[in-house]
């Protein structure tokens, strides 16, 4: 059950000066995965920012710090869905916490760990926690991450983020 607190919701893009439909809340950290590289997180952050893009960091405290140059916000969660409809849009590690805003009408951006060996013998890491195969959400991307394609991937992700944010500013006008 999400609350839109509209109140909360214009404090919150106020207070840190963001910009509806053209901000991207990060979530570099989960408790049962290993992350991505920071530097990666700071190298997205930076390009997306060049793009004009504004971009902040989901961190519950000090123990999660802000990726470079971005702002750190804590959303409850059950003021998180309303937060990413009005931001735009979230890339963050495959954790519970994507699973918990699955249902936002937002770009929503899941990164796996890429590894050389299965989770199951059934199927592979991407096919067991496709947030896409399991919540069927046509703004969800599932992508894995490796040192081999961060290059390519930090530039299709801004890609993404850049053309889908234009199509919906065209769309509002």
């Amino acid at each position: 059950v999400f609350e839109e607190d509209i109140d909360f919701l214009q404090k919150v893009f106020e207070e840190n000066q963001l910009i509806p439909s053209k901000t991207v809340l990060l979530a570099p950290y989960a408790k049962t995965v290993k992350g991505v590289p920071m530097s990666f997180w700071n190298q997205l952050a930076a390009r997306l920012m060049e793009q004009g893009i504004c971009v902040c960091t989901n961190s519950s405290g000090a123990k999660e710090p802000p990726v470079k140059n971005t702002k750190a916000l804590f959303i409850p969660y059950e003021k998180s869905v309303p937060f990413l409809e009005k931001a735009g849009a979230v890339i963050g590690l495959r954790s519970g916490f994507l699973d918990i805003i699955s249902m936002a009408d937002c770009i929503k951006i899941s990164l796996n760990i890429e590894k050389n060996y299965r989770r199951s013998l059934i199927c592979h890491i991407s096919e067991s926690f496709s947030l896409s195969a399991m919540y069927g959400q046509k703004n969800q991307y599932d992508w894995m991450y490796s040192n081999e394609t961060e290059k390519v991937l930090l530039e299709d992700i801004v890609q993404l983020i850049v053309s889908q944010m234009q199509m919906k500013e065209g769309t509002i006008r």
